[in-house]
């Protein structure tokens, strides 16, 4: 994350829009004290319902 390495982010509040909303940041900022506060992107509501609907079937069998 070369933007973030000329940082302190111990116990910093790390804002950023949806664009950014990626494990390996979120894991790095983490990782260096921080806490990311990104929004989730508009997909992954679609993506976290396949999947319960997926479970809810294994689940029925």
């Amino acid at each position: 994350m070369p933007l973030l390495e000329n940082m302190t982010l111990s116990e910093s509040k790390v804002l950023a829009d949806r664009g950014y909303d990626s494990y390996a940041l979120i894991d790095y900022i983490y990782e260096h004290g921080g806490e990311p506060t990104i929004p989730s992107r508009k997909s992954a509501k679609v993506e976290r319902h396949l999947v319960e609907k997926f479970f809810l079937k294994l689940k029925a069998y």
